[in-house]
């Protein structure tokens, strides 16, 4: 990494550290938290330098990627994490990018959301916590109609068939129940 640090008006126990055009947050989880995060599942982290300009995934190149433990639940995490900050309305739609330093919405044209909704399709196909699951719902962005389409064309998709629906997030089992404090 280039740089490793706290970065002002982030919240409180968030480390960032910073490697070209990458970033990884690291961050200090209350126990209260354990239920957004626990079991944990695996995020899969490609190089920007070797991104692919295809949705599609070639595994074989296993040095192209790193494998991460992530919160089960993102939305809860972040929830959690920016507390009072969440004003911002970073999970409004989620899986489409948003500046954390502009607050804005990132430009996008109706093919990058595409692109990204088959990648997050790929990642969930191949056992990877994706974006699929949080098209669904998206508001207060320019593209929400579109990634909301999307969501709903899988999902009736799926109709009877659970294991399709799960490779998509659609019919994921309900969350295991908070842990209890101890």
């Amino acid at each position: 990494f280039s740089w490793c640090g706290f970065q002002a008006e982030w919240p409180e126990g968030t480390l960032s550290c910073l490697r070209e055009d990458a970033e990884l947050e690291v961050n200090k989880a209350e126990w209260s938290w354990a239920s957004s995060m626990l079991p944990n599942t695996r995020c899969l982290v490609k190089a920007v330098a070797n991104a692919s300009t295809t949705p599609e995934m070639d595994f074989s190149r296993s040095d192209d990627y790193m494998e991460l433990n992530c919160p089960r639940d993102p939305v809860a995490f972040m929830t959690h994490l920016w507390g009072p900050k969440n004003d911002l309305n970073l999970l409004d739609c989620l899986p489409l990018p948003m500046s954390l330093k502009t607050h804005e919405q990132t430009e996008l044209s109706q093919e990058d959301v595409r692109w990204m909704w088959n990648r997050s399709l790929n990642l969930h196909t191949a056992g990877y916590l994706s974006m699929a699951a949080f098209y669904d719902g998206c508001r207060n962005h320019s593209h929400a109609e579109l990634a909301n389409g999307l969501a709903k064309q899988a999902q009736a998709a799926c109709l009877g068939t659970f294991p399709a629906c799960d490779v998509m997030g659609f019919g994921l089992p309900s969350p295991p129940p908070a842990l209890p404090a101890l």
